[in-house]
């Protein structure tokens, strides 16, 4: 028996649209899903008291347990956000004003999980 033009019309898109819908879903739960989220603050602090918090707009660096690294850039409110493959890192940042420019790190490993964030990480530097 012979589909009528239209039904076979029909069929024909609802293949395409589901076609396209699987591939957007495959691209979204494996390309994005498989990061996770990580941010926090870079400030310089130090001198007498009550002392300065002066925020750091410079370059952030995750470097994971395997070696792979991570670097983005603080903004002038010393914020920084990056997106990274799950694992631990430890976090440093460069103060790039200083001479010769002075590295920190945080006071803590960060674990990340796919589809996870981690928020509040502080990069600390005093002023030397």
């Amino acid at each position: 028996m012979a589909r009528h033009p239209i039904t076979t019309f029909v069929v024909a898109v609802l293949a395409v649209i589901g076609i396209g819908v699987g591939v957007l879903a495959g691209t979204n739960s494996g390309g994005l899903r498989s990061v996770g989220t990580v941010s926090g603050s870079f400030f310089q602090e130090g001198g007498f008291a009550p002392g300065l918090k002066k925020p750091v707009n410079g370059p952030v660096t995750l470097t994971s347990t395997t070696g792979t690294v991570f670097t983005t850039t603080a903004n002038s409110k010393g914020q920084w956000t990056v997106a990274v493959s799950p694992g631990t890192y430890a976090v440093s940042g460069l103060v790039p004003d200083s001479h010769p420019p002075w590295r920190c790190v945080a006071g803590m490993e960060v674990r990340v999980r796919a589809g996870g964030t981690v928020a509040g990480v502080l990069v600390i530097c005093p002023f030397v």
